[in-house]
């Protein structure tokens, strides 16, 4: 044996067998923790992307499909086409999506599938009818019901250029959900009804929110707005080949005195050096560009007047460096006076333009009509409500992701919300502050002797939610965090954030249309008008005339139900006007229910606890009540959120100060 040849052996330090049995990737983060602290807040050796170059948030970055539409080209650039010397582009596809959270309710997914087979829909004026991958006729209410415990679902709406080049788009819209299927690597349960009532033939899309072996479905933002159009844009070139630049001169036309952005200004923007667009040096020997060229002079004119360029000498032009910004915000606002418009004139209402309002962030109450509630069609995540508003304007009022059903008619009150500093970061703040800059559950618990475990692990998942939102903060290898002198800041950019998600908060006022709250039994939102205990900036114009003739007709019916009395010109109403119009309401109710249930109905208000079996709610004129049955008797009570999870269920409420708190009938002596 050589020296080359000969080795000793040198044995390591035992491990545990759980590290050597992990893994690679968790004995590579065990690894680098102990030697270098947390790895998932090293920096990162690669160089820093400036945020203005990101090309999406963190939404549209997550979830599947990411990774493939971030190698898609974002924009479609016209060739040469050297056979027949025109220029040509790839053909366009417009997708419009809707993440739906799913609640315990199906009526959500029955009711958007009644829309899409409502009639007038089809080539031939008939309802339209579901198909799906293998089927040209589904059933609706068998995929509703295997969507009961699906914690969302998408809804797609795929507008093809050219659409009606197909004769029908069901081969379509299964190549695009199979290419679908390929980039998100599962099978997807879907239904789709093809539309042809408007100018341009579309295809409604319901996919379930769930993978092929029952996990929550999450699809990239980015892939709905870019990877399904780029699949349609495919597809539709190849079916119906590429569009000649002569196609698009229709459509540029109309763009020419647009008050919003368009192809035009795009290529505009394209073509320009430096913000000069000199046509003088454009080569335009084919007759397709001369056209164009001359739709481009025109928009640029167009645009000159509006103050967006300035021109510099023959057939040029200098653009301003914010027109597309310009362009885009007065595109936005056109969107939204076109919804207010549709809004008003499906209620039949005569409204003029000069009492719109848009709102992207109220700084007060507003009272009113719900005229339409549904998403901002150029912000898929965002919703938005149509009011007639008390103060006799009409407000299309942005309310983020709220999802609360709002009926058309119904009364409503929506609110700013305020973005502050919650307590429990102040009271995190404090507590680090007195100990060196860190905090955990064990220093708050040193720190407050009043303070729980629970109220320290709480303030602890608010401290882990504000850095996945707001920022990362540093948290230490024992657990603890070091919050910074900055805290308070990050803090409150959490709460903008929040804040944009939720800008409003709606109160429900009354979900009966004001026309036939006049002649209603029970209690309005009238009779809280008319007894001052809601106050409004009513006007005498638009639907303030409404509701004052509204409550001059209630006045009427109350002298003659005995409610109320004229006493020379004024109206005097018994006391507690709305209480007593309520409890007839339900005496009423309950008078009905006493032959169906067969058993006595027990008055809520003889007595300070309420238990039963929760059965179901009841929408009522004054409001949604609880049916409350126990073995011998029932019950009606005012109806809570937090009931909801005992449905079904026994529940036990102690009265408290005109109010019910409830819990559990299982711990009768306790109430939540």
């Amino acid at each position: 044996m050589t020296n080359d040849d000969w080795f000793e052996p040198k044995l390591g330090r035992s491990r545990p067998d759980a590290l050597i049995d992990a893994p690679l990737s968790r004995q590579l983060m065990k690894r680098i923790g102990r030697t270098w602290g947390n790895p998932r807040r090293l920096p990162s050796p690669l160089p820093k992307v400036p945020r203005s170059t990101m090309r999406s948030g963190r939404y549209n970055a997550r979830g599947r499909g990411a990774k493939v539409v971030s190698e898609l080209p974002r924009s479609h650039h016209r060739m040469f086409d050297q056979a027949s010397g025109l220029y040509v582009s790839a053909r366009r596809g417009y997708v419009q999506f809707r993440i739906i959270k799913l609640g315990a309710s199906i009526r959500p997914t029955l009711r958007h599938l009644c829309y899409l087979e409502r009639e007038g829909v089809r080539r031939d004026g008939g309802p339209g009818r579901l198909f799906s991958t293998f089927s040209d006729e589904v059933d609706r209410d068998r995929f509703v019901d295997r969507t009961r415990e699906d914690p969302h679902h998408f809804r797609l709406i795929l507008s093809p250029e050219n659409g009606s080049g197909y004769p029908d788009l069901k081969g379509f819209t299964r190549e695009i959900l199979a290419r679908i299927e390929w980039d998100l690597d599962t099978i997807l349960d879907w239904v789709a009804a093809d539309h042809y009532d408007t100018g341009r033939p579309h295809v409604h899309v319901v996919i379930r929110g769930v993978t092929e072996n029952g996990r929550a479905l999450h699809i990239a933002g980015d892939y709905l707005n870019y990877g399904i159009s780029h699949h349609m844009s495919e597809v539709l070139t190849r079916d119906l080949g590429l569009q000649l630049e002569v196609e698009s001169e229709p459509q540029f036309a109309r763009h020419i005195d647009a008050d919003r952005f368009t192809r035009l200004d795009q290529l505009l923007i394209d073509r320009a050096a430096d913000g000069l667009i000199d046509f003088t040096s454009w080569n335009v020997d084919a007759e397709p560009d001369r056209i164009v060229q001359q739709q481009l002079i025109a928009r640029m004119r167009c645009l000159d007047r509006m103050g967006l360029a300035t021109q510099q000498g023959h057939l040029k032009w200098h653009l301003s460096p914010n027109a597309s910004d310009v362009l885009r915000e007065m595109d936005r606002s056109a969107i939204r006076i076109d919804a207010i418009h549709r809004a008003v004139d499906a209620a039949n209402l005569t409204r003029p333009a000069y009492l719109y309002r848009i709102h992207d962030h109220i700084g007060r109450q507003i009272t009113g009509s719900v005229l339409a509630h549904d998403q901002i069609p150029d912000l898929p995540q965002r919703n938005y409500v149509v009011l007639d508003g008390v103060d006799g304007r009409v407000h299309f009022v942005d309310t983020g992701r709220s999802e609360t059903a709002l009926p058309l008619g119904s009364i409503i009150r929506i609110s700013p919300n305020g973005a502050a500093a919650h307590k429990a970061d102040r009271r995190i703040a404090e507590i680090a502050a007195a100990n060196g800059g860190r905090y955990d559950t064990e220093i708050h618990l040193r720190s407050d002797r009043a303070a729980t475990v629970a109220v320290g692990e709480a303030h602890t998942r608010r401290l882990e939610a504000i850095s996945r939102v707001a920022g990362p903060l540093d948290r230490n290898a024992d657990g603890s965090w070091t919050t910074g002198a900055k805290f308070m800041d990050v803090a409150r950019r959490y709460e903008r954030s929040i804040l944009d998600a939720r800008p409003v908060a709606i109160d429900i006022l009354s979900k009966l249309p004001l026309s036939r709250q006049v002649n209603a039994e029970g209690a309005t939102w009238l009779d809280h008008q008319l007894a001052g205990m809601i106050p409004s900036n009513q006007k005498v114009y638009g639907f303030g005339r409404d509701v004052h003739e509204a409550l001059l007709g209630r006045q009427q019916w109350l002298i003659e139900q005995g409610f109320a009395r004229r006493d020379g010109d004024r109206v005097v109403y018994r006391d507690k006007l709305p209480e007593r119009l309520m409890a007839r309401e339900v005496q009423q109710i309950a008078r009905m229910l006493e032959g169906q249930l067969h058993k006595p109905f027990a008055d809520p208000s003889a007595c300070e606890r309420a238990e039963g079996v929760f059965r179901q709610t009841m929408e009522l004129t004054s409001g949604r009540f609880a049916l409350l049955e126990k073995s011998y008797e029932f019950t009606l009570v005012p109806w809570k959120p937090e009931m909801d999870r005992y449905l079904g269920k026994r529940i036990s409420g102690v009265a408290v100060g005109g109010d019910y708190e409830w819990g559990s009938g299982k711990n009768r002596g306790l109430s939540v």
